[in-house]
């Protein structure tokens, strides 16, 4: 779809209305969990106004509380209600609400993509490119942050690099994820059950306790149990009493959450949070991946394959179980003299998980006892600490700060596989790694706003940013690698108001990606520059809201697993640039009873040079042993190689990448909501809508032959999906029948080339909410 297409269609939405209202501007030197307290009871700010007009919504994405409306980012803010009404549960949920968002999962891990850059490789190594933050705490790995969203307050999606604020993990952009916190308004809270096909099971609820005028304590939990998507068909083995049979693609989850608030008085803040979480999903259910290969054969699994989706033919167990991020924090807010605030904030965390997988069905045959253990139950920790002063509003504010990060990752993986080898047979693979991975983050930041007329603002930030990440491997220690680095990033921008409820922006912002080491070698950072510029505006005496904003990127030295023939293994390295320019556009109403959210995301993408590419995946490489060598001068080898050890004429699937699409990138992106109150006497029936959108896109580099010809082995498909809801709201009581994917649309939601994973299918049941 061309540029001005949608320029022109986005402009007939946001331009149908003129009559511009005053919204004021929030720029309040409180800290961010300071604003709400007194708003955290689980109600919402539509709940609490009295008007039918949009009400404020306060964001703290730049660690000071200011409206979405004036605030110099493309961004998403979705409020709790907004969560439970579309039934978003877990991080990947989000993709109904949110364009631009993409995730790619594998069973436990997460690669989280905006505007299609984050993460497209994994390991303990890598440093994500999109930060999840949960209250405040970064969470630095892809495996672990599908944790259930329960007793949320909001969440706030950040496109594009935050260098200035967040640093190395967000050079794609940031999600930050806020747990209510205790208020002073007596007991209260509310208890939400839920029940599903799929034996679906669920009950969550919060309660609020006063200790005293000073100090008040929040609990709240979350349990659920659902049965798998998947029906498994293979042989049936007897498990070992420390490993029971499990259901892959399941969900058991056990979460629970304390936090203390203390305020003494207008100057004091403390809070103490104890995150605790534990889930089981049974083991990651892929499927081979049914998509010919180039040259019309397919994936040596697919003669394994039962060719049916949701239906499975393991032969081994697989189970995982996951502490998710156990976290601790204590969150410290100081008004010193003057009305600037001290604010500190600690951390720790675990992340320990144990997996046995199956690889009968997604990576190797159907072999009894094929499959890997991975398990790091040995202490991975990560420690944070942050320091900031907050100056008070006015003309020329400020934030200046500093923060550490460390993380310890031990690694014990151990694979045991027989392998398909074209003309041999089956042939055993054992792979044995135990490494620890370190990170050390070093960052000090500030920006400044300065209101230099009444019209015009100048904001500049700029951070410094330390790396130390080291790798020991426990097995080879010529292995160990160190990578030490320091890089700056900036953001500078001006922002124009020139009435009330109208906010235009520009900024240039640099973001960065940390490097890392390999086994016996390293890489080095990625780099983001970004040029953007926005209108947000409200309309209609504040019932409409509109936000349209313009990027550009320039994507430098792309950070890829790329096979190597000369070891035969896949380190990270540097491969290439990228370019990404894109429209994103909404517009949030409320008519009366009548609520619309619109949200749109267009992006075109190109990849930089990228000549010789090697197809890394199509030869047959178990994970973690050496695939194929570049054969000698002279040797002819069949295509694909022969087995591990074997050799390969690379050039026969050498290849260029250039001017393809950058993974993970579809080109449009959108969701729209809609609602409707129907007063029912004293009570209201609100039926809902909310339809998501999202056109193919790739998941590898891979994407052309060296004819030529399109690789749609690691193409997903577009997909549209449509979730709804009714629910009765009678008083504090709500209950509410939902059904998601109505349509019961069977699509691929991600794909590892050999693998891949279905969406879920068409789902309903009932869920009772109750206020106190």
């Amino acid at each position: 779809m061309p540029y001005r297409s949608i320029t022109a269609a986005v402009a007939a939405v946001l331009g149908c209305t003129v009559s511009a209202v005053c919204l004021p501007s929030l720029a309040s030197a409180q800290p961010p969990q300071a604003a709400s307290a007194d708003q955290a009871s689980g109600d919402t700010q539509e709940q609490q106004g009295q008007s039918n007009q949009l009400q404020e919504v306060v964001v703290t994405a730049e660690r000071r509380a200011t409206d979405v409306q004036t605030t110099a980012i493309s961004m998403q803010a979705i409020s709790n209600q907004q969560l439970a009404q579309a039934q978003v549960e877990t991080i990947t949920d989000l993709q109904k609400l949110a364009p631009s968002f993409q995730i790619n999962a594998f069973g436990l891990s997460d690669y989280v993509n905006i505007r299609g850059i984050g993460e497209s490789t994994l390991g303990p190594a890598i440093t994500p490119g999109v930060a999840v933050l949960r209250d405040g705490l970064y969470e630095p790995e892809s495996q672990g942050l599908s944790g259930s969203f329960y007793d949320i307050a909001d969440v706030e999606l950040l496109r594009g690099p935050q260098g200035t604020f967040v640093g190395m993990s967000a050079i794609g952009g940031a999600l930050q994820i806020t747990s209510q916190i205790p208020n002073f308004r007596g007991v209260n809270g509310f208890i939400d059950g839920q029940l599903g096909d799929y034996s679906d099971t669920k009950l969550t609820g919060a309660v609020n306790l006063p200790a005293s005028s000073t100090v008040a304590v929040r609990i709240a939990f979350d349990v659920e149990n659902r049965g798998s998507y998947y029906k498994d068909v293979g042989a049936v083995v007897t498990p070992a009493p420390s490993d029971p049979e499990e259901d892959p693609g399941k969900d058991e989850h056990r979460n629970f959450r304390a936090t203390l608030l203390w305020q003494p008085n207008d100057s004091f803040q403390a809070l103490l949070r104890a995150d605790l979480g534990w889930l089981n999903n049974g083991g990651p259910p892929g499927s081979p991946n049914l998509t010919p290969l180039p040259n019309g054969t397919y994936s040596p699994f697919y003669a394994y394959s039962t060719k049916t989706p949701f239906l499975l033919n393991y032969y081994t167990l697989g189970t995982q179980d996951i502490q998710v991020n156990n976290k601790y924090s204590l969150d410290l807010h100081y008004t010193l003299p003057g009305g600037i605030v001290l604010r500190s904030l600690t951390g720790i965390q675990t992340n320990n998980i144990y997996d046995i997988e199956d690889f009968s069905d997604s990576s190797a045959t159907p072999a009894e006892g094929g499959g890997t253990l991975y398990d790091n139950t040995r202490g991975n920790n990560y420690y944070s600490q942050e320091l900031d002063l907050i100056s008070p509003a006015g003309p020329l504010n400020w934030i200046v700060g500093s923060s550490v990060f460390y993380r310890r990752t031990p690694l014990a993986l151990a694979i045991a596989l027989d392998a398909p080898v074209p003309g041999v047979g089956l042939v055993p693979i054992d792979v044995d790694i135990d490494s620890i991975s370190y990170q050390r983050a070093y960052g000090v930041f500030g920006q400044v706003n300065w209101k230099f007329t009444d019209t015009l603002e100048l904001q500049a930030g700029l951070r410094g940013n330390w790396d130390a990440n080291y790798t020991r491997n426990l097995l080879i220690p010529a292995q160990n690698t160190d990578f030490d680095d320091s890089v700056p990033t900036a953001k500078v921008g001006l922002n124009y108001t020139p009435i009330a409820g109208q906010f235009l922006y520009v900024f240039y912002a640099r973001g960065y990606k940390a490097g890392g080491a390999n086994p016996g070698n390293t890489f080095n950072p990625e780099h983001v520059n970004d040029y953007e510029l926005g209108w947000k505006g409200d309309f209609l005496d504040r019932h409409l809201q509109t936000s349209v904003g313009g990027y550009w990127e320039q994507y430098q030295a792309m950070q890829e697993a790329i096979y190597d023939p000369t070891t035969g293994l896949t380190p990270t390295t540097n491969i290439g640039n990228a370019t990404l320019r894109g429209i994103e556009a909404s517009a949030n109403g409320r008519f009366g009873q009548f609520n619309a959210s619109l949200n749109l995301a267009y992006e075109h993408t190109a990849l930089g040079n990228f000549s010789n590419y090697p197809d890394y995946l199509l030869p047959v490489v178990p994970g973690g042993a050496a695939g194929p060598t570049q054969c000698a001068p002279g040797v002819v080898a069949p295509y694909p190689a022969p087995g591990p050890g074997g050799c390969l004429n690379f050039n026969q699937i050498a290849q260029t990448a250039s001017g393809d699409v950058q993974p993970y990138s579809p080109e449009l992106t959108f969701t729209a909501t809609i609602d409707y109150g129907i007063a029912l006497g004293s009570h209201t029936l609100r039926p809902s809508l909310t339809y998501s959108h999202t056109s193919s896109q790739f998941t590898d580099l891979a994407q052309h032959t060296n004819a030529g010809q399109l690789v749609n082995y690691y193409l997903l498909p577009a997909r549209n999906l449509l979730d709804g809801s009714l629910s009765f709201e009678a008083s504090a009581w709500l209950v509410q029948a939902y059904i998601d994917n109505f349509t019961n649309q069977i699509y691929v939601t991600s794909s590892s080339g050999q693998s891949v994973y279905y969406g879920a299918p068409r789902v309903y049941g009932v869920r009772f909410h109750r206020e106190f």
